[in-house]
């Protein structure tokens, strides 16, 4: 056999042994490497299976929503519409935290819900989903409109001029449409007719209805039927060219011209007046001592001029001047004459001159103090209607002082006239009557000092309506019961005593608790208790920067979130620092006008929400209190100090529970008091919608919204309160004389 037998060559095999088997390994290992980091990636950080609801689904009445979601949960949004209706942090991330939506709240037809799920910060990113249901069959829940308040007119009462309709105020279901009736009345405001064609928000009134009165009826609609209400008469309409027509107002008081001496004659003016035109005057001449006071009329002297008797010799004479128009009637009086001389040259009469023989002249007299004379006229305030509260200023006065002023009420005829005075109505406030129902009132303030004494008289006010609203009638919210119906406790004189016990130690008004809205978008956060509680917020809180808890030694803050839920805090603490709240004694959170918080205790120890019980400045600025109110008594005064409230727990020992309701005695007159005008409007509150035991502290307190930290000492209130007292409250005014013995202790009403 050959050597030279040719082999294979091994070269090739040799290499890919050599540099494939490395690339093999690489590949093996970085495969493993995918792997291991694929088995190690975490699983998705929330899971979101459904909305709880199916795209097209119909719904009715209250229904559950409940969506189906897993892992690691920051929070839920449940959107209606668009818009963010609730957020839940905490499992099983149910709306309205029980799961509840009450869709009677929607209209008929296609709404978009949306639910969107954040996971922890870091954890992921949020997931939503969204469904269009279908709401129907609501119009057996849903409820017609009813007037709540009456609709108004502004505008000038005037021939030729337009007067615009406000709707007013109506509960019931929403979306409401509103139609429009105008009618012409007699000048009192009855036997209306309807004007053909009138059927807009406004009305130009017509040459005709010069003489007549204007009223408007409006009718709310909505898809459970429809309700009218009618507006109060306007003024007379008068026949002017673009003022509305007024009362006569006194801008400068009558004069006295002539020689102040016995058998001689005065002339006086009419002064100047401002109202509708055109205007009649009458006078009537008055016998006063040497300084202008302690007058008397004089009797038949009832003319522009007066030849002076020798009965008014070694005095002054003043003259009142009444000025009348279609509208209303008006007077006001002159500064008094010269000392009247008995004979010889006399003084001339004037405003301060030196007299001729018959002695010093002017109304200086003696002692150089001049009487009071009305520069501006007394004005009204407050709402025209059976049960509100009517304020009157004292005007604007000239002359030396100090002066004090009184006051006196009369009842007119719907023009203005025929007025005559109000029995024991003698305060700066009244209480507008049954009595006075169809007509209008007026007030006559009188200025004394020094010198002597004047009168001035406000404009009429409009023609009180008799349409007033009750307090409605239910058992679902506290602030909805009907204290003019309620039954009295057989335990009253026991549980009244008690607060009259507390009473003898001062009763305040306490402007203590601040309030605060969060708009839609504020941060939510976590508050942490500080320890001197058990109580804690059930949830977390939108709270604006910079809010600030009341000045009060409790702290006290509400905030009113976007949701419709209110957070009571008390012993809530301000960090300068980080302008949050940094934490707070107790509290907790509920919606708003609810009455079935179910932690009692501190600060939600009357199981409702503090808010709707706190009188505001708006109160004061409208003369009258349309809710119920809410105090403290005393330490030591409630049983326990931590109560449950009323009506569900009666083991209270004979002491009143938080919640305990009480009204002033109906049958009481306000007006005959002797109160302020505060204290009386308060006054009737008591006696309409009575109050609710809901706290402790250190005396009787009656709350109020927080002074201090709500827009600076005192600017948001029409009146100033007083410098802090040791009690710790900072401003707490001292209520005047109401008869706290005359409270009757209710039941509340039976369950509907």
């Amino acid at each position: 056999m050959s050597r030279n037998v040719a082999r294979p060559r091994r070269g090739r095999g040799h290499d890919f042994r050599r540099t494939a088997l490395p690339v093999l390994l690489v590949l093996s290992i970085l495969a493993l490497v995918v792997a291991i980091a694929a088995a190690a990636a975490p699983s998705p950080s929330v899971v979101l299976s459904n909305v709880g609801f199916s795209d097209g689904q119909t719904l009715s009445g209250t229904v559950d929503w409940s969506p189906s979601i897993s892992g690691t949960v920051d929070h839920v949004d449940f959107v209606v519409d668009g818009v963010v209706k609730w957020t839940e942090r905490i499992a099983p991330y149910r709306y309205n935290g029980n799961g509840t939506l009450d869709t009677t709240g929607l209209t008929n037809g296609p709404h978009a819900l949306a639910v969107t799920v954040y996971p922890v910060s870091g954890r992921g990113k949020s997931v939503s989903a969204s469904v269009t249901i279908v709401v129907a069959s609501n119009a057996g829940t849903e409820t017609v409109p009813s007037s709540s308040t009456a609709p108004t007119i502004s505008g000038p009462a005037v021939a030729g001029q337009a007067l615009t309709a406000a709707n007013g105020s109506w509960a019931g279901s929403t979306p409401m449409s509103y139609t429009y009736q105008w009618k012409l009345c007699d000048s009192l405001g009855n036997s209306c007719s309807p004007v053909g064609g009138a059927t807009s928000s406004s009305f130009v009134e017509p040459s005709s209805s010069n003489g007549q009165t204007a009223r408007v009826v409006v009718t709310a609609s909505n898809s459970a039927g429809s309700a009218s209400a009618s507006s109060a008469a306007t003024a007379v309409i008068g026949s002017g060219t673009g003022t509305a027509a007024s009362a006569p107002t006194s801008t400068a008081a009558p004069a006295i011209a002539g020689t102040a001496t016995v058998g001689q004659t005065l002339t006086a003016s009419t002064g100047t007046w401002t109202g509708s035109t055109p205007m009649s005057y009458a006078y009537q001449w008055l016998s006063c001592n040497s300084k202008g006071g302690s007058c008397a009329q004089i009797a038949g002297a009832a003319s522009s001029t007066l030849a002076l008797p020798t009965s008014v010799a070694g005095g002054t004479v003043r003259v009142v001047v009444a000025a009348s128009n279609t509208v209303g009637s008006a007077s006001t009086q002159s500064v008094p004459s010269a000392v009247v001389a008995s004979g010889g040259s006399g003084g001339s009469s004037g405003s301060g001159g030196s007299g001729g023989s018959g002695g010093s002249g002017g109304s200086s007299g003696s002692s150089g103090a001049v009487v009071p004379t009305s520069t501006s006229a007394p004005t009204l305030g407050g709402t025209a209607s059976v049960g509100s509260t009517l304020a009157v200023s004292v005007g604007s006065w000239s002359g030396t002082t100090p002066m004090t002023y009184a006051y006196s009420w009369q009842q007119c005829d719907s023009t203005g006239a025929g007025c005559s005075a109000i029995n024991g109505a003698t305060s700066s406030s009244y209480v507008a009557a049954s009595s006075d129902g169809g007509h209008t009132v007026r007030a006559i303030v009188t200025a004394t000092n020094a010198a002597g004494s004047a009168t001035a008289v406000s404009a009429q006010s409009a023609v009180v309506s008799t349409s007033t609203t009750a307090p409605p009638s239910s058992s679902s919210s506290v602030w909805d019961w009907n204290a003019q119906a309620a039954t009295v406790s057989s335990d009253s004189s026991n549980l009244v005593q008690r607060v009259v016990s507390a009473v003898s130690g001062g009763a305040y008004l306490s402007a203590s608790v601040a309030v605060q809205t969060a708009p839609v978008g504020t941060v939510a956060y976590s508050i942490p208790g500080d320890g001197s509680s058990t109580d804690a917020l059930d949830a977390t809180v939108p709270v604006p920067l910079g809010t600030r808890p009341g000045a009060s030694d409790d702290h006290h803050l509400a905030v009113l979130d976007a949701n419709g839920r209110e957070h009571d805090m008390w012993s809530a603490h301000y960090d300068a620092t980080t302008q949050h709240i940094s934490s707070v004694g107790g509290g907790a959170s509920f919606p708003i006008g609810s009455v079935s918080e179910p932690r009692p205790g501190g600060a939600t120890a009357a199981r409702f929400p503090l808010v709707r019980g706190l009188i505001t400045p708006s109160d004061i600025r409208a003369g009258v209190i349309n809710h119920p109110l809410v105090f403290s008594l005393p330490v030591g005064t409630v049983s326990g100090g931590t109560k449950s409230a009323y009506p569900s727990d009666t083991d209270y020992n004979g002491y009143p529970v938080f919640g305990q309701w009480y009204r002033l005695d109906p049958t009481l007159d306000c007006n005959a008091l002797g109160l302020d005008s505060f204290n009386t409007m308060l006054c009737v509150a008591l006696q309409k919608y009575g109050m609710f035991n809901r706290d402790i502290g250190s005396l009787f307190a009656i709350y109020g919204q927080d002074m201090v930290n709500q827009g600076g000492n005192g600017t948001l209130w029409p009146f100033t309160l007083p410098v802090p007292n040791s009690s710790g409250y900072p401003f707490a005014l001292k209520l005047g004389a109401i008869p706290w013995s005359r409270l009757q202790a209710l039941n509340p009403p039976p369950a509907s």
